[in-house]
């Protein structure tokens, strides 16, 4: 960090990590529809992730005049996040259940690996008067990999804040009491390796064998964007020993990104479209008191109570219900359809006679 005036600095910060995770996984012999060949199944598979994080604020406050300051932030942010993958698998054992890939009938390795990078810039700012009314506003742009050129999406926030207590005077009742709205919206880049058609190579004859990905890709990806608007009343009571906090939210996630079959002609399993409005939307309520409080003793109850209804508004024009995954047949499954909710599980029953 770095003070230029009195009223402004700059801060600068650089992280890197690094995860090695290493997964095992194991099927005795006979397991049905996992051990499929003799001696059973075994694969383990080894995962490096690397994550880069660089940015610079530019921050700063000012009084307009004696009644109204300001403070504000300026800034950009690289991410950089990195995966690679290694299999070893072993579908088939000489020695039934001895799980190591030096038993393998028929050992085979594979590989994978992404990339995708995040560039970004923001805004900030900050204005109270008399330090009781607030405005927050921001602004965030982002340029990210994923994404069809030109890579580029921003998301807004506005929020309004007001200090009632120090703004009129209240009952005795009420010790404070304060009230405020926010608007906001965060955006996701997307899934990566997408946009294109991706092949997978595996060991075979000669050099070895090229296949094609069976998802059809989707060039004209777009970001998901989640809409949240919230209204908030915080109150204290009896000299701050009793107060309620009452927060009403509406949350909606548009072009979230959803898998679904095509026609067998089309050379291909799936693919990938943007559909979707989500809505999520409730209600919080926190009561906390403090019956007994004096210079040896407190006690404090607190009481949470909250409620969510989640409701599909809609997909899409083409589609009007979709899977989330499979239950084979032996269990239920979780799916979307308009006017359910996320995860809705469908299942079949036994016939009666």
């Amino acid at each position: 960090k770095y003070q230029i005036t009195p009223w402004l600095n700059i801060t600068g910060r650089a992280n890197i990590d690094r995860i090695f995770d290493r997964f095992e996984t194991k099927y005795s012999q006979g397991t049905i529809l996992w051990a499929s060949q003799a001696g059973g199944y075994y694969e383990q598979s080894n995962l490096v992730s690397t994550q880069k994080w660089f940015d610079a604020i530019l921050s700063g406050e000012n009084d307009i005049t004696k009644d109204l300051k300001i403070t504000y932030n300026a800034g950009a942010i690289f991410q950089d996040n990195r995966s690679d993958q290694g299999w070893m698998t072993a579908n088939g054992l000489n020695i039934p259940n001895k799980f190591s890939v030096g038993f393998a009938t028929n050992p085979s390795m594979s590989s994978s690996n992404y990339q995708v990078q995040t560039q970004s810039v923001f805004g900030q700012f900050n204005l109270s008067f008399k330090e009781y009314l607030f405005l927050d506003a921001s602004l965030r742009n982002d340029w990210s990999s994923p994404l069809p050129d030109p890579h580029s999406f921003s998301y807004p926030s506005v929020g309004l804040s007001a200090i009632i207590s120090d703004m009129v005077q209240l009952p005795s009742l009420f010790s404070f009491l304060k009230a405020s709205v926010n608007y906001a919206q965060v955006g996701n880049g997307g899934q990566a390796q997408i946009l294109n058609v991706t092949y997978g190579y595996s060991q075979g004859a000669g050099g070895g064998f090229l296949q094609r990905s069976s998802t059809f890709p989707i060039p004209n990806l777009k970001p998901e964007i989640v809409k949240n608007l919230e209204f908030n009343v915080e109150s204290k009571f009896l000299a701050n020993r009793l107060s309620l906090n009452l927060t009403y939210y509406k949350s909606n996630s548009f072009n979230q990104l959803l898998r679904i079959s095509l026609p067998t002609a089309t050379g291909y399993g799936d693919r990938y479209i943007n559909a979707g409005n989500v809505q999520n939307s409730g209600f919080e309520v926190t009561l906390n008191g403090t019956p007994v409080q004096n210079k040896d003793f407190s006690w404090e109850v607190g009481l949470n109570f909250a409620t969510n209804k989640n409701k599909i508004i809609k997909l899409s024009d083409e589609l009007k219900r979709t899977q989330l995954g499979g239950g084979y047949g032996r269990s239920a499954t979780p799916v979307i359809v308009e006017g359910g909710s996320y995860g809705d599980l469908v299942a079949q029953g036994w016939l009666r006679s």
